[in-house]
């Protein structure tokens, strides 16, 4: 692919992912993490996102060979001479809640011997945000390909608040006109509450859980529209919070408009990165239309069909015909509040 092609960004982190489903059904160490998620679903909608981000000597080349083969530009993605933990376990234990610590207990109960890759494995990794200290995963304005900055839209995804504070304003000064932060659970800590406006101010919109959402503001508000609004006046176009089953909250500010789009509804398998896959759908929608309510059809429908299997690439195998019956669906069930 050549890079002139590129037309949207997509930021984020690459794990080496093991998946126990609600099926009982096991993945075992693939291609994972927030930017994989979400360039599965930017390419489902559309084609050719420029990835960027770090990995280290232990993240297999394959992973690599996969991205390519599938359309997608991974000369951002840079290898750097570092071991650090890129493993992550997820155990399903019911639609709402997923257990990532304890792998030995899960594959005990399926009859299933203990995979090597797993070996010393004790959980994620904390996300434990510096203001000043840069992480191996820490990635810098030097990190974006200039043939990237051609592009018309990024998508900061899950990535350390040093990340956001250099990359935003890189790319902004750069003329990238749509800049959307899918947040990091460390970036929406209380700790983070005074340099949270900043770090967004000048950006065209946030996706952010509501776990996320009600973490930031603990003790200060727990009414989700009021959150989403508070957040909007630090200079945002429009803030959106995903609900797990409950769909996805939509304020506008431009249009002084609040929608609630529900979850499209299917037998739940997966919710492994669901927001992040829910992000990719979105860039894909706002490209297109630039509307933040219409990309969340995009966003939303992409998440349905990934929570119906494992895996970042499930999604592709999907019938376009499916996705557009459904964005058809949920389109007639978005609500006005």
């Amino acid at each position: 692919m050549k890079d002139s092609l590129v037309q949207t960004i997509i930021i984020g982190d690459i794990q080496r992912e093991t998946i126990i489903n609600l099926a009982g059904n096991i993945y075992l160490d693939q291609p994972g993490g927030s930017l994989i998620y979400s360039g599965s679903a930017y390419q489902f909608w559309s084609e050719g996102p420029g990835l960027v981000a770090r990995i280290g000597e232990n993240t297999p080349e394959a992973y690599l060979s996969q991205l390519e083969n599938i359309g997608m530009n991974i000369k951002g993605i840079r290898r750097i001479k570092s071991h650090y933990e890129s493993r992550s376990f997820y155990g399903m234990i019911n639609e709402d809640q997923v257990d990532t610590e304890n792998p030995v207990g899960y594959f005990g109960r399926l009859k299933q011997p203990f995979p090597k890759i797993l070996l010393g494995y004790s959980g994620l990794p904390f996300q434990n945000e510096n203001r000043n200290q840069p992480s191996p995963r820490t990635l810098f304005p030097e990190d974006v390909p200039e043939t990237y900055l051609s592009a018309s839209m990024a998508l900061l995804g899950s990535v350390d608040y040093l990340s956001l504070n250099m990359l935003a304003p890189h790319l902004r000064n750069n003329s990238i006109k749509t800049l959307v932060i899918k947040s990091s659970t460390g970036t929406m800590n209380p700790s983070f509450w005074y340099e949270f406006p900043a770090l967004v101010r000048g950006c065209t919109g946030l996706i952010c859980t509501q776990k996320d959402a009600l973490n930031l503001f603990l003790g200060k508000s727990e009414n989700l529209w009021e959150i989403a609004e508070t957040i909007a006046t630090y200079g945002l176009e429009y803030v959106i919070i995903t609900c797990g089953a409950k769909g996805q909250l939509v304020y506008d500010r431009l249009n002084h408009s609040r929608w609630q789009i529900p979850a499209y509804p299917i037998k739940v398998i997966d919710t492994v990165h669901a927001s992040d896959t829910f992000a990719g759908g979105f860039m894909a929608g706002f490209q297109k239309y630039c509307d933040p309510l219409k990309a969340s059809f995009y966003g939303n429908i992409a998440c349905s069909i990934k929570l119906e299997g494992s895996g970042a690439f499930y999604l592709l195998d999907a019938l376009p015909g499916l996705a557009n019956a459904r964005l058809e669906v949920i389109k007639e069930k978005a609500r006005k509040c």
